[in-house]
């Protein structure tokens, strides 16, 4: 399993060198929707990666019971989990695909996206909150500046 997890961590960089010669012998429509698609589907294995990964490693160093909350042993170790709304998604999801632009066989891909998104995020924040876990809603839009400031101060 670990040489999987870390294949889709790598993938990404070995298409990204592979993207130029692509894009040169493809039709520009074609070569933007393989990138495009290539490029979504490995940002989805790599989150997915990482979550695994997040995953394996807090079922390692937390020690508790279902619906208690988790303690993380690791020694100077400490998490905080960074979490939206439904509707900040949402909102990001289409300012970013530019969706109002879209005709109507691509919205229907950005909706698709979006369904999986949301009940992939309704997921991990019935997680955090089940386990008790350390969290930061991101949903006032805060900036890096302010979610670094914030990050200390949760975790204590």
């Amino acid at each position: 399993m670990r040489l999987a997890v870390y294949l889709t961590l790598v993938l990404p960089a070995l298409f990204a060198l592979l993207a130029g010669p692509l894009s040169a012998r493809l039709d520009p429509r074609h070569a933007t929707w393989l990138l495009t698609g290539a490029a979504v589907a490995l940002a989805g294995c790599s989150t997915l990666a990482l979550g695994l990964l997040g995953a394996a490693r807090i079922h390692r160093g937390v020690r508790g019971t279902a619906g208690a909350r988790c303690r993380l042993e690791t020694p100077n170790t400490a998490a905080v989990w960074l979490t939206a709304s439904a509707s900040v998604l949402r909102d990001r999801i289409y300012s970013a695909s530019r969706f109002s632009e879209r005709t109507a066989e691509e919205k229907v891909m950005v909706e698709k996206f979006l369904g999986r998104t949301e009940r992939y995020n309704q997921l991990i924040l019935n997680a955090v909150h089940r386990l008790g876990l350390t969290s930061i809603d991101t949903s006032a839009a805060p900036s890096a500046r302010e979610l670094i400031k914030q990050c200390p101060e949760v975790i204590g």
